[in-house]
């Protein structure tokens, strides 16, 4: 996976939050399994962060990516690999639905004030509706990929980023809301629809960036494509749970990795949110 050298990207479009970094194990069996249910949350993610519901906030000031000017720029600065993303990804949901408002990715590290509250490293990559800002603590995302058993690398990256900003555009939709409506968990509940069709956004995304001539992101290759495969398998409920000792659908808030993989793959091939309606579907 490249970025076109002289694409433009938006200074606007990833930005450093405040926070201290403090010490963080990643550890196997329930540990891992309590810190990974969050990952991916993409619903309001308050239960889990310090203080439970808060008012808005903006992010503290931080490092900014105001450098970051043109693809060319991740080569020799890799951080701007993330308003490169950004810009991306906001590019492909601009041309999808009129009214679309763009989302920016705040990095962290360690903790970072949201929307939402508190959040830290613990709470994995998240969006929060409140501030419809998408977070990420980038150093530890790489980490708990690893630990979860994946290849990693900037097409996880992307795939991440992607999920996402697709709960972003499920919020902008008004289907965030749809999905708090019923049980948020178990296999066929709302919670899990909305982060499969999160999934099968950001297929859709992928298929429109390694077809579009004039995207930041080019060169997808068939290897990049089998790393976003297998990171959506290791996000698996499943998947998570088995490191645990026990599987439970009845627990699961965001799909199996067979399902994460199918509706990944339904994007992947149509490249049509059209196609993504996972809350009509009568299977997932």
């Amino acid at each position: 996976m490249d970025f076109k050298s002289d694409a433009r990207i938006r200074g606007g479009s990833a930005r450093s939050g405040g926070g201290g970094r403090g010490g963080l194990a990643i550890g196997g069996g329930a540990g891992l399994v309590v810190l990974v249910i969050a990952l991916f949350l993409g619903v309001d993610p308050s239960m889990l962060l310090s203080g439970g519901p808060q008012p808005e906030t903006s992010a503290q000031p931080g490092t900014d990516y105001s450098h970051c000017q043109t693809g060319a720029d991740v080569e020799t600065h890799p951080e701007c690999r993330w308003p490169a993303y950004s810009t991306s990804t906001n590019d492909f949901w601009i041309e999808r639905f009129d009214g679309y408002e763009e989302s920016s990715i705040i990095t962290f590290s360690g903790q970072v004030s949201t929307g939402c509250g508190m959040a830290s490293s613990q709470t994995g990559p998240f969006y929060c509706p409140a501030d419809r800002l998408v977070y990420v603590d980038t150093d530890f995302l790489g980490k708990l990929l690893n630990e979860l058993g994946t290849q990693g690398g900037q097409a996880a990256e992307v795939y991440i980023v992607a999920h996402e900003f697709g709960h972003h555009a499920q919020e902008l939709q008004g289907l965030l809301a749809k999905s708090r409506q019923g049980a948020q968990q178990g296999e066929d509940s709302p919670a899990v629809r909305a982060e499969l069709q999160a999934d099968c956004y950001a297929g859709a995304y992928l298929a429109w960036a390694n077809e579009n001539p004039d995207d930041l992101i080019e060169n997808i290759t068939a290897e990049d494509m089998h790393r976003v495969m297998d990171a959506a398998r290791v996000v698996g409920d499943d998947h998570i749970q088995e490191r645990s000792g026990e599987v439970n659908p009845d627990l699961w808030t965001h799909g199996s990795s067979e399902m994460r993989q199918r509706w990944l793959d339904r994007g992947l091939r149509t490249g049509d949110v059209r196609q993504c309606d996972t809350f009509s579907a009568r299977t997932l």
